[in-house]
């Protein structure tokens, strides 16, 4: 846990810029996935190892990104994880 931790707005719009191309990659694979047959992309813990989720955790208390959009993001993502696994 980063308490105090500061995340720069630079840093902040560069992991979602990178947050939209990481999910498209997971929809792929996880179409893939439930298409195809080829393997769960929803296995094991989704919402916490991709970029968006991993970072959250270990940023959730900077005080950029400790406000209601994000913390409201993060539920959203974690909710489509969720969704995605069942």
């Amino acid at each position: 846990m980063n308490v105090g931790a500061t995340v720069t707005r630079e840093a902040l719009l560069e992991v979602l810029d990178r947050t939209v191309s990481d999910h498209l990659e997971w929809l792929k694979t996880w179409h893939g996935g439930v298409m195809l047959g080829g393997g769960d992309p929803a296995a094991v813990d989704p919402h916490h190892l991709c970029l968006f989720g991993a970072w959250y955790v270990r940023n959730q208390h900077a005080e950029l990104v400790n406000q209601p959009m994000l913390t409201r993001l993060a539920t959203l993502h974690d909710e489509m994880h969720d969704r995605a696994q069942t």
